[in-house]
């Protein structure tokens, strides 16, 4: 079978070629080759990162091909001024009038014609059952990125809270500014590390370039709280996380594509035996009830600042957050779990 990936980035470093498609197919010796137009595949797999139109014009001039469409973020749910502007930017970005078009209707087109629809959580699979019903849940290969375990809960430096916020730089530019705010509220002295890229955009995924340091040095003076800056590696990432207290994923209310992202973050985090503090999004609290029920969440998912002091302050109860996440990401989560159901889907597309 002739296997056509369409990737997220070029050198497949990107964490959604690296924890999902790619992982699994140099852990199962799969042959694959960059997806090109000009040839013919018997599969092909295209990220949210695909020129889509490009995808449904090679639907038609080769009909037969399988197509497994990992849809691993929310594209429906783009606020109003964001749809009326992407059909310029695809078209700017792809260099072709023909990406010109209602971006919400081409993405509808292209789940409806894909063989296979991967996601990464249940919730997302319920809101795509309305276009499609062959639905794969898959989550990320994120516990495999984690060597270091966290067995002292005691505070690191007992003069401060060292917070970790972890994730790509598209996600750092849209909750710094509220991650320092919340942390410059609190009575008590905080220490940030951000793991991640060292450059971000300001629009979309490759234009008006910035410097991540820069951009949360701005913030960190704005605000009055201390950051310490981490470029993204897998060694940096286990390093950061030994000189963390505990781990934030805060999630802004307003920004629905990201309100309906999975879990994988959490995971990733809990992976490392960290207490965690998440947002209340679907997923999320799905993720911390299934690992400790309501006592976890009303302590996991709770921003008010008498729960944050106890995080602060007690070191049982980061132990229990700690240990509970750890346990069911180690449990529900494993590397082999996760290739199973890749194997289950490229069998189900060769027979």
């Amino acid at each position: 079978m002739k296997i056509g990936y369409y990737p997220n980035s070029n050198n497949l470093l990107h964490g959604a070629d690296r924890r999902r498609f790619v992982y699994f197919a140099n852990k199962e010796n799969i042959l694959f080759e960059k997806f090109d137009f000009s040839k013919k595949y018997d599969l092909v797999i295209i990220s949210v990162a695909a020129n889509f139109n490009e995808i449904l014009l090679y639907k038609k001039k080769f009909n037969k091909v399988k197509i497994i469409f990992d849809y691993c973020d929310d594209l429906l749910s783009d606020p109003i001024i964001k749809k009326l502007i992407r059909p310029l930017y695809e078209a700017y970005k792809w260099k072709s009038l023909q990406n010109l078009k209602e971006y919400n209707n081409v993405v509808i087109n292209l789940l409806s014609i894909s063989d296979i629809i991967i996601c990464g959580s249940i919730e997302q699979k319920k809101k795509l059952l309305e276009y499609n019903q062959s639905i794969y849940v898959i989550p990320d290969f994120v516990i495999t990125e984690s060597f270091f375990k966290k067995n002292n809960f005691e505070l690191i430096d007992n003069r401060k809270v060292n917070i970790l916020w972890e994730g790509l730089s598209a996600g750092c530019r849209k909750i710094a500014e509220d991650l320092f705010k919340l942390t410059a509220s609190l009575d008590c002295k905080i220490s940030l590390n951000f793991v991640t890229d060292p450059e971000m955009y300001l629009i979309g995924d490759r234009y008006l370039k910035i410097d991540t340091e820069k951009f949360l040095k701005r913030l960190s003076k704005k605000y009055g709280v201390e950051f310490k800056f981490w470029s993204w590696t897998r060694d940096n990432l286990n390093k950061a996380v030994e000189y963390s207290d505990l781990g934030i994923i805060i999630i802004p209310d307003n920004d629905q594509t990201m309100q309906n992202k999975p879990e994988n973050k959490l995971v990733l985090l809990s992976s490392f035996c960290l207490p965690v503090l998440v947002s209340g999004t679907p997923s999320y609290k799905r993720y911390v009830y299934d690992a400790g029920g309501k006592e976890l969440c009303d302590i996991a998912t709770n921003f008010h600042k008498s729960n944050l002091k106890n995080l602060f302050t007690s070191q049982n109860t980061r132990e229990l957050v700690a240990k509970h996440l750890f346990n069911h990401a180690i449990k529900e989560y494993s590397e082999k779990i996760i290739l199973d159901k890749w194997i289950d889907l490229i069998n189900f597309n060769s027979n």
